[in-house]
């Protein structure tokens, strides 16, 4: 289709971390490329610093070592040697997992030689098949042409053990590396498999393509900085491009929150009209344009006396933030205990910031707390101020919270939280303050 970067040329590593970024974001394995990858993407990084150093695929179950070569030719020459050298380099230092190293197991992890539409049909094809026959000892009389690609291939692992280890490679130890290799033949009828997969993540059919596009140019420019990242580190990149849809996973506790959200919202709805003669009338605040202003810069405490209001200023705030922003909403009560309690308390399987996190939306998105001083005293105090601190250290969160002048002015916790002066003090009159973080 007209405009789409295809998977050729210059750009071809960041072809490689797109595809691999499309997966991780819909959740699909990486079997979706080529049969016998194992596991699904977890997070993604380009031009790291092992031994393997193009693409390093963190995946549910292991490591995947990806080296990307648009062009390469099966010769004892060029381009392929470097890859062997580099796959016995990775394979000694096996796989970095929480501060411990760990040999590679080929149940788990793989060293991959991504190739492109330009590479050679011997190792696009042939190499590629003798190595997934070799690994699933289904190698037995192959073609002569999957014998010759193994031989060369085989020839250069021995080289390239001889050279770093000085010493030569035993038969027990190449089968060992071998076990690891493969190669992943990509074009653009990947693209297109992965394009269909974006198609359950985005907001507006047919982004899916522009989508692409958007993650070859992200994995482009993580390998320019020596970066990467997880789905939400790629939604939080490409925030005001895109519009998602939670992923799959993530879906279910999604829309559970977001009726949590609501009821809670329904709750303080009746703070924000004052019972006349006439019927229940709503007052206009004038302030709330203010209040929405300086929330966009940070974690906000709205304070007053008892019935000052500041409920029904948090309903009013949500409900216009929520037309372009997302916005949760929570009810401080006394009884969660821990952050894990409130989980249960609202239905959700995931935690709630892993949920906060991958809530769909324009960012910044905004969590609502009303009544943080019903939480005075007990155990619960300790966990809406954990879920306050952890929140506002999301970079694409703010915090609007409500609380009593008398628990701010004596709560040495809250305080820390909101720190700084009453920007709004204009307000005071109004029996209204404000706090900005």
């Amino acid at each position: 289709m007209s405009g789409r970067s295809t998977f050729s040329g210059t750009n071809f590593q960041g072809a490689v971390g797109a595809c691999v970024a499309g997966l991780l974001l819909t959740e699909r394995p990486l079997s979706r490329l080529a049969s016998g990858l194992p596991g699904t993407p977890e997070k993604v990084y380009l031009e790291t610093k092992t031994g393997v150093d193009d693409v390093l695929v963190r995946t549910d179950c292991g490591s995947v070592f990806v080296q990307a070569k648009n062009t390469v030719a099966l010769s004892t020459r060029g381009e392929l040697p470097s890859v062997a050298h580099q796959f016995v380099r990775q394979f000694a230092a096996g796989a970095l997992e929480h501060g411990t190293r760990r040999k590679l197991d080929p149940a788990r992890d793989r060293l991959v030689l991504a190739v492109g539409p330009e590479a050679a049909a011997s190792v696009a094809n042939d190499l590629r098949t003798a190595l997934d026959r070799h690994r699933t000892h289904a190698d037995t009389n192959q073609p002569v042409k999957y014998q010759r690609a193994l031989e060369v291939f085989s020839r250069l692992i021995e080289a390239a053990w001889f050279s770093l280890n000085n010493a030569p490679i035993t038969r027990a130890e190449k089968q060992a590396v071998l076990d690891l290799c493969a190669v992943v033949a990509l074009n653009d009828t990947h693209r297109h498999l992965v394009e269909e997969a974006l198609t359950h993540v985005v907001a507006t059919p047919g982004d899916e393509e522009a989508l692409v596009d958007l993650l070859i140019k992200w994995a482009s420019d993580a390998a320019e900085k020596g970066t990467g990242g997880d789905a939400a580190a790629i939604r939080l990149e490409l925030n005001g491009k895109i519009r998602f849809l939670a992923p799959p996973s993530f879906d279910q506790d999604v829309r559970r929150l977001a009726a949590y959200s609501q009821q809670t919202l329904n709750h303080l709805e009746r703070y924000s009209t004052i019972a006349v003669e006439e019927g229940p009338m709503r007052l206009d605040r004038p302030f709330e344009a203010a209040v929405i202003e300086e929330a966009a810069r940070g974690t906000l405490a709205v304070t007053g006396e008892p019935g000052a209001g500041k409920s029904a200023v948090l309903w009013s705030v949500a409900g216009k933030l929520r037309s372009t922003h997302p916005v949760c909403c929570v009810a401080v009560a006394g009884g969660a205990n821990n952050l894990d309690a409130l989980r249960r308390e609202i239905g959700l399987e995931h935690s709630l910031l892993d949920v906060l996190q991958q809530f769909p939306g324009t960012r910044p998105a905004y969590l609502v707390l009303d009544a943080l001083d019903a939480s005075r005293g007990g155990n619960s105090e300790g966990t809406y101020r954990a879920l306050l601190e952890a929140v506002a250290q999301l970079p694409d969160w703010r915090v609007i919270a409500s609380v009593r002048t008398f628990d701010l002015k004596l709560g040495k916790a809250w305080q820390q939280l909101f720190p700084g002066p009453a920007p709004l003090a204009k307000f005071a009159e109004k029996d209204l303050k404000m706090g900005l973080r």
